[in-house]
């Protein structure tokens, strides 16, 4: 006589890739999108990580939400520096932010560009075979 064996269904492990991918997105949130902060928090190699990012859009996208958050961070201090009347704040905004009213640094370039004389260069040469020409000629 045989007993049938019950078959009992396993329950469905965790994909144990996303649970680093959840570990992953936790850290960076905590180091405001620092990747090596985060991987060493994780114990998760780099590599892995952009692997991820590379084959999981939605994770791409969790990252990718995560440098918006510390942007949005960075932002906000730079408000608090100028409430706070901090001058260097106060120009890196505007020099940024204010540039359609004005406030902006332009660099002046001045050149001076000597052409050839005309008469003497015919255009049936190229620059290059004229300049060796004239200077050989000195």
């Amino acid at each position: 006589m045989t007993v049938a064996k019950k078959k009992t269904r396993r329950k469905p492990r965790p994909n144990k890739s996303n649970t680093h991918k959840k570990q992953l997105i936790e850290a960076l949130e905590k180091s405001l999108g620092i990747v090596s902060t985060a991987c060493i928090a994780t114990k998760i190699s780099r590599t892995t990580y952009y692997e991820y990012c590379n084959t999981d859009p939605a994770f791409k996208k969790q990252v990718d939400d995560v440098a918006e958050l510390a942007l949005d961070f960075a932002e906000s201090q730079l408000h608090k520096l100028i409430r706070e009347g901090d001058k260097t704040g106060i120009i890196f905004f505007l020099k940024t932010k204010g540039k359609k009213r004005g406030y902006i640094e332009r660099q002046e370039i001045e050149a001076r560009v000597s052409t050839y004389e005309q008469g003497e260069w015919d255009g049936k040469e190229t620059p290059e075979a004229y300049l060796q020409r004239t200077l050989s000629q000195k």
